[in-house]
């Protein structure tokens, strides 16, 4: 009666959530090769995102926790923490979040003309930013830098028994020393 009282048990701990892996720093980012499809992760930059990749004091491009696929022959993939890509390599780079495409289209001129590019093994369609009365047939030689922004585009790979699907996508960043031809779209 007079005895001791029972200590009351201690609360128990939740138990802890199973630990997410954290998500990559940096922009989302694609980019195609005439051989390869590598997705991964670039360091933001603080200029505009073509004007980025156009310094030429850069020549290479490194990707974080970066996916690289052949884009004929290989199915399977390999996840690479780290690659590095010379920027004369790349065809296209496609923006894959919001904070790129909004840096990649930073400087895009207003005009507009619709066109058809054919760059290493891709076929895009899409739509060539022009300043003023400007024609698409001088713009290779009227922009400085290699690589050039375009919008409203839809991208094929033309190798046969490639894995790259048809991509729709609101910019793409094209190497302009990929380019075999272009035209405008009829």
């Amino acid at each position: 009666m007079f005895g001791k009282k029972p200590s009351p048990t201690p609360p128990q701990k939740p138990a802890a959530a199973p630990a997410q892996p954290a998500r990559p720093s940096g922009w989302a980012v694609q980019v195609l090769t005439t051989d390869y499809i590598i997705s991964g992760y670039l360091q933001p930059v603080d200029m505009p995102l073509v004007g980025s990749l156009n310094v030429p004091t850069q020549p290479t491009l490194t990707l974080t926790q970066a996916q690289l696929r052949a884009i004929v022959g290989q199915s399977a993939s390999e996840t690479l923490p780290e690659i590095t890509i010379p920027k004369t390599a790349i065809v296209a780079l496609i923006p894959r979040d919001e904070a790129s495409a909004r840096s990649a289209v930073a400087q895009m001129p207003p005009g507009s003309q619709r066109a058809v590019i054919y760059a290493g093994p891709y076929l895009i369609r899409a739509t060539f930013r022009l300043s003023g009365d400007m024609h698409m047939r001088i713009l290779f030689g009227a922009s400085s830098g290699a690589m050039l922004a375009v919008s409203d585009a839809t991208i094929t790979c033309l190798k046969v028994g490639s894995v790259f699907s048809e991509q729709t996508v609101p910019v793409v960043i094209v190497n302009k020393n990929s380019v075999q031809v272009y035209h405008p779209a009829t």
